[in-house]
């Protein structure tokens, strides 16, 4: 029992020191550990601390690599990823520094390390980060006001400049940063003048602030004062190169008042764009002096080097708006139209509010002879352009002047489509609502002349003249006046100083080409071959009329000499019958009368001198009165001449002319033969314009004309009375136009009522279609197919004719 008591005893006893034992390791175990975790951290925070130490010393890179590997370790004693974070975002490492403190904690980051988080995330763009750390650094440290000078600056970033304004309030008393950073958020906002005020404040209380100058430098740039900007930051390339587009602008906006210097500020702008692009080696300011040059280019009006830059430029599709604009400004120069359309609208599409590129779409389309856009283009003028301009708090309305430079524009629409009447319609009441505007006055004159009233374009032109007497504008129109009242020596003196002084100008040009057509010899012709059938004994079978005449260039502004010619034949019943005709004649152009006298031989189946004479009296603009006398007259029936018969022929007229879409004419003659026939006629004529829109006239013709023979045994056809009764349609369209070239189709249906004494009424019938060509000032011809039904002395007469004519300056 006792060693049971023992064994039992020792047992117990084992148990306890077993017991003992373990506690005793567990307990060495833990001191051991807390010791080791001790000097443990003393060793991270002492690598630490020599990283950093390391890092001030200079070797940036070296402290880096250091705290790198202690946080890559897992070995952190609190302030390896803040001190981490704070040397990569001085090292320019901002995304690295945002990556490494995403994964630790802000709440528990010192101050420095909040800051240098923040401008990490700023500094790549991730601004709701950046706010956010901005936020919880004035939550954590109120009282420093820099935190919110922060959020502030990256709300400006978010693009919110108006909460950055609120959040800082009025900081004139505040400290330079503050002051910066309202400063920065009125620029982000627009208000730069506000800004420049802010940013002045900031570089008289800290003179020597280098990020004061050079934003004070930056907005004076932006409002356009680049020479200021350099006297406050310091010449930089970026400032030089808004210098010269500052001179670009100058050279265009401030013209000297002697016009044959306009272009010195331009270009002295292109040398100094030239001598810059020399020695730049940024690209970012290489384009923008690139860019500035093209503009001063296309201000100087050398067009083919304008598109030739913008053609060599690679990635066209990122060109400025303002650059695309002067490449579509060239391209219209040139005569490429719809290339300039393409990309003024392009413009358009990215800047709706554009009015010069918006008037740019309108000449464009205009050229284009695309009249629909150009019309929808005033439109947006006439919507963006009211008659009122009103101000806030200023009940008064005041006159848009700009209002005027759209309505004058529309008349020009409507009259470089051909709807005159359209045109005079929408210009007359400026002229009497704004009489001492030049530009409408001109457009009036303009409007007039196309409506062939001569006086009145003249008046226009000369009041316009009054108001403007250096505008170029005011030169053409006077020069348009001389030339049509025949003042040619007057125009060449004028014509000359516009050279001079303009030879790039399009319009300039045109005047010259004009000039240069009127002093030229001039060639009419006109031929008609007729294939008839039918008549009876009036019959004329194959016939061909033709006419010439050959006008000198002027003498003494007033007088040609001219020489004319003739050739016709016919096959009447009893034969082959002809009749050639040359002569010469002066002329005498006047701006109310317009004279001739003219000598002329015949000769073929019947020989005889003649001549004659005509006059022409333009009593006033509308009404015009003529009369003409000509012996052996080349209106004598051909078969008359087989029979040895001619007659002379007198004539006069009337007509009022009411303006190019109306006109009523009365014609009488007394035709006198040799037979001791005796022909009266006489006719009554109206046309009046139906139809007039773009590149198509529709116009309604009348006539009624009677006739009386005193003879009537005569052999040729002369009926003792007969009246004619006619009404038609005359449709002309454009089919193509481009500048001087243009083709334009003509379809003329006449019908109506023959009625000849003692033959019973029939109807008579004419149409005729006809191409009409204009090449150029110098060069115009026509051609066309007619056929013809029509009854003498009751008998039906048919005729398909052939027409060809030419008038040609030589």
């Amino acid at each position: 029992m006792g060693g049971k008591l023992l064994r039992s005893n020792s047992a117990t006893f084992l148990q306890r020191d077993f017991k003992r034992l373990l506690l005793g390791i567990a307990l060495g175990i833990s001191i051991s550990a807390s010791i080791t975790s001790h000097t443990s951290a003393q060793s991270i925070t002492a690598q630490r601390e020599a990283a950093v130490t390391q890092a001030r010393g200079g070797d940036l890179s070296g402290g880096i690599a250091g705290l790198s590997k202690l946080l890559a370790a897992g070995a952190e004693d609190g302030s390896v990823a803040y001190d981490l974070v704070t040397l990569l975002q001085q090292a320019k490492r901002s995304a690295e520094a945002a990556d490494v403190f995403s994964r630790s904690s802000p709440r528990q980051a010192p101050d420095y390390a909040l800051q240098a988080a923040f401008q990490a995330n700023r500094d790549v763009q991730r601004y709701g980060e950046a706010e956010k750390l901005a936020r919880i650094g004035m939550e954590r440290f109120p009282a420093d006001p820099a935190w919110r000078t922060r959020l502030a600056l990256v709300v400006t970033d978010a693009g919110r400049p108006q909460e950055a304004i609120q959040l800082l309030g009025t900081q004139n008393g505040g400290s330079i940063d503050q002051l910066l950073a309202q400063g920065y958020a009125l620029r982000r906002a627009g208000e730069l003048f506000a800004a420049l005020r802010v940013y002045g404040a900031a570089a008289r209380r800290a003179p020597g602030n280098r990020e004061a100058l050079r934003e004070t430098a930056v907005v004076l740039t932006e409002i356009g004062a680049p020479h200021a900007a350099a006297r406050a930051g310091g010449s930089t390339p970026a400032i030089e190169a808004a210098e010269a587009a500052a001179m670009v602008r100058w050279g265009e906006d401030v013209r000297p008042r002697d016009p044959a210097l306009r272009f010195q500020g331009t270009d002295q702008a292109i040398a100094r764009l030239d001598q810059l692009l020399q020695t730049t080696t940024d690209p970012d300011v290489r384009r923008r002096l690139r860019d500035d040059r093209i503009i001063a280019l296309r201000d100087r009006f050398r067009m083919e080097e304008v598109v030739g830059e913008v053609e060599a430029i690679p990635d066209r599709a990122a060109l400025p708006p303002y650059v695309e604009q002067a490449y579509a400004d060239a391209l219209l120069y040139l005569r490429r139209p719809k290339a300039a359309l393409t990309h003024y609208e392009a413009v358009l599409k990215r800047d709706p509010r554009n009015v010069q590129a918006r008037y740019g779409q309108f000449y464009a389309a205009v050229e284009s002879e695309n009249f629909k856009t150009a019309y929808a283009a005033i439109d947006v003028l006439m919507h963006d352009e009211p008659l009122w301009l009103v101000y806030a708090g200023d009940a008064t309305r005041y006159p848009n002047p700009e209002r005027a430079t759209v309505e004058v524009t529309d008349a020009k629409g409507r009259l470089y489509a051909g709807e005159v009447s359209e045109a005079w319609a929408r210009i007359s009441p400026l002229s009497e609502a704004a009489p001492a505007n030049a530009s409408v006055r001109l457009t009036a004159s303009q409007v007039a002349a196309s409506r062939g009233w001569k006086r009145r374009a003249a008046e226009e032109a000369q009041i316009g003249a009054s108001l403007a007497p250096e505008d170029r504008s005011a030169k053409l129109a006077l020069l348009d006046t001389l030339i049509a009242a025949y003042r040619y020596r007057e125009a060449d003196s004028l014509l000359a100083e516009l050279i001079a002084l303009y030879p790039e100008d399009l319009a300039v040009r045109h005047a010259a080409r004009v000039l240069d057509a009127e002093h030229r010899w001039l060639l009419e012709t006109e031929v008609r071959f007729g294939l008839s059938s039918g008549g009876g004994i009036n019959q004329t079978g194959n016939e061909l009329m033709s006419s010439a005449r050959l006008y000198s260039p002027p003498i003494a502004d007033n007088w040609r000499i001219f020489g004319l010619g003739g050739y016709g034949f016919a096959n009447p019943i009893e034969g082959f019958v002809s009749r050639g005709v040359f002569g010469a004649g002066l002329e005498l152009r006047l701006p109310e009368v317009k004279a001739s006298a003219f000598l002329h031989e015949s000769v073929g189946t019947y020989s005889r001198p003649g001549g004659g004479a005509t006059l022409d009296w333009y009593l006033t603009d509308r009404i015009s009165i003529g009369a003409a006398v000509e012996f052996f007259s080349i209106d004598t029936p051909l078969r008359a001449l087989y029979y040895g018969i001619t007659s002379d022929e007198y004539a006069v007229r009337a007509a009022y002319r009411w303006h190019e879409e109306r006109k009523l004419e009365l014609v009488a003659s007394y035709q006198p033969f040799t037979d001791g026939n005796q022909r009266f006629s006489a006719s009554l004529s109206f046309q009046q314009r139906l139809v007039t829109v773009p590149h198509f006239w529709l116009t309604g013709l009348a006539e009624l004309s009677v006739s009386t023979n005193s003879l009537t045994d005569v052999p040729y056809y002369s009926p003792a009375a007969d009246l004619t009764a006619t009404v038609g349609l005359l449709a002309e369209h454009v089919l193509w136009r481009d500048y001087d070239l243009s083709l334009m189709q003509a379809l003329k249906v006449v019908g109506g009522l023959y009625s000849e004494r003692g033959y019973r009424k029939n109807w008579l019938g004419v149409a005729l279609y006809e191409h009409r060509w204009r090449v150029d000032p110098l060069t115009e011809f026509h051609y066309g197919v007619q056929v013809s039904r029509r009854t003498y002395d009751g008998a039906e007469w048919q005729e398909l004719a052939f027409l060809i004519g030419l008038r040609q300056r030589i």
